[in-house]
């Protein structure tokens, strides 16, 4: 899962994972540009949410996932992912090392392999562009 924000989803992961007999992999993701219309958790609150994740059992805190503001140099937001990341790991505020960045999409993705990233998110460049809308419609 690429995108716990809060502790209140941790504890619904958490309790279906003990109903599951599993340990749930999630990433946190960040709002790095505290952008009003994206989820995450803003950049100064996530020490406290990494802090809180030692108290579950069946969840493995794997690492950070981030998506830039679109039309932006996203790899500025790239570094701030990875430095926050290895801020954790410094602090050792988590039980475990943590070692996975997901960001980057298909167009970024270069920029983000750069600055770090373990896991980026291609589509476009596999499947093209979505059809809009109005092209369902008219089919």
């Amino acid at each position: 899962m690429h995108s716990l924000d809060e502790v209140e989803l941790a504890e619904v992961i958490e309790k279906h994972s003990i109903a599951r007999n599993i340990i749930t992999n999630v990433l946190i993701e960040v709002n790095l540009a505290g952008e009003k219309t994206k989820n995450g958790i803003l950049a100064e609150k996530l020490d406290n949410l990494v802090s809180e994740m030692n108290k579950f059992k069946r969840i493995s805190l794997k690492g950070l996932m981030a998506m830039p503001p679109l039309g932006t140099d996203n790899r500025k937001y790239f570094k701030q992912l990875k430095e926050l990341l290895g801020g954790i790991n410094n602090k050792s505020i988590y039980r475990q090392k943590l070692s996975v960045l997901s960001m980057g999409t298909s167009g970024d993705f270069e920029t983000a392999i750069e600055e770090g990233a373990t896991i980026i998110r291609l589509g476009t460049v596999i499947f093209g562009n979505r059809p809009s809308k109005l092209t369902k419609l008219n089919r």
